[in-house]
């Protein structure tokens, strides 16, 4: 095959990228899609020391503005996927355009007029792409929880991807931090 050595995104094995869109695992034999590598897809999330990311369809926590304004200057003239239940919690987002993810990854995948494409929630949605995800973009609320019913899904950092730290910030009273992290490919 002329493709190159890719990940699985199903176990993690090497294998051939036979299809610009397929990986053929040497481990596990499964077939997953994989990204464009073109295309970035990006997360970009707010979340609590425990992972929750909402309580009852909205953020259980004070708007920050610091993490608005991060939001704001990296979504903006963007193309975002949204799940159907997160955006109908959602303010108007101008000069963004919004796709409604209704469950066919490929479709967003293969999306070929989108150079970057910003997953924007809720916890499905983010469940699906985590897999496929250029950049991780995280706001932490440090040492609080909110007793949310949606999290983001956990992951180890290490070794697939660098953290950036954007900044720290304290806003009445609760400490937070931005971070950016970049998947490392080989």
């Amino acid at each position: 095959m002329d493709g190159k050595l890719i990940e699985c995104p199903v176990c993690g094995g090497n294998g051939d990228s036979g299809a610009p869109l397929e990986v053929r695992c040497d481990n596990c034999e499964g077939t997953g899609s994989v990204i464009d590598t073109q295309k970035m897809i990006k997360l970009i999330a707010c979340m609590d020391s425990d992972w929750g990311i909402g309580k009852d369809g909205s953020m259980p926590w004070p708007k920050l503005k610091y993490d608005m304004k991060y939001f704001r200057e990296q979504t903006i003239n963007q193309t975002i996927v949204v799940g159907r239940k997160t955006y109908e919690s959602l303010p108007k987002l101008p000069n963004r355009e919004i796709i409604v993810y209704h469950g066919n990854k490929d479709l967003v995948l293969n999306l070929s007029s989108y150079r970057d494409i910003w997953i924007i929630g809720g916890q499905q949605v983010y469940e699906e792409f985590l897999p496929y995800a250029n950049e991780i973009h995280l706001t932490r609320i440090l040492n609080r929880t909110y007793d949310c019913d949606r999290f983001f899904p956990k992951f180890n950092p290490l070794p697939q991807y660098l953290c950036e730290p954007i900044g720290f910030y304290c806003e009445d009273g609760i400490e937070f931090c931005i971070e950016k992290y970049i998947r490392i490919f080989e």
